[in-house]
């Protein structure tokens, strides 16, 4: 298997597990916070459905700007998406396209150097790999919202 045939299966098992568990989420509870300070499942949603269309540039340009305006107008497109099924939808658009930018790299191009907007040191292989862990990251969230609502997330 190839760095870029495993980073594609990484993203398409991520996706199922994300899908997974916030599809267990009862839809009457799907804005619901556990706490003022605490996100909903759907504003996770929200976010692993979106935030791929403001880091195309990694691809691009192998550098990502992220400007207090871009966060901004990040947030301000995020909350255009209000209901489940406009989230998936978004998600997996947004996740295919990730899927086929990969698809058409080679594993050279993985250890390609890109500039981010926060300290460290970034190949295009680590912004690719950010999306499953941000997946994930979220996946676990929703999980503990679930047990607080008393749904058995596994």
């Amino acid at each position: 298997m190839t760095a870029v045939a495993l980073l594609v299966r990484q993203i398409q098992r991520g996706q199922e597990g994300f899908l997974r568990m916030v599809n267990l989420v009862p839809e009457d509870k799907l804005d619901w916070q556990p706490d003022p300070k605490l996100r909903s499942a759907l504003d996770q949603y929200q976010e692993v459905a979106t935030i791929l269309d403001f880091t195309w540039d990694v691809f691009d340009r192998r550098e990502l700007k992220f400007e207090a305006e871009d966060f901004q107008r990040y947030m301000a497109h995020s909350k255009t998406f209000t209901t489940r099924e406009a989230c998936e939808a978004e998600f997996r658009r947004t996740t295919e396209e990730l899927i086929a930018r990969v698809r058409a790299l080679s594993d050279a191009d993985l250890d390609d150097e890109v500039k981010m907007p926060f300290p460290g040191e970034y190949r295009l292989c680590d912004t690719i790999q950010y999306h499953v862990w941000n997946m994930a990251y979220h996946e676990g969230q929703i999980a503990a919202i679930l047990q607080r609502l008393g749904v058995d997330p596994m």
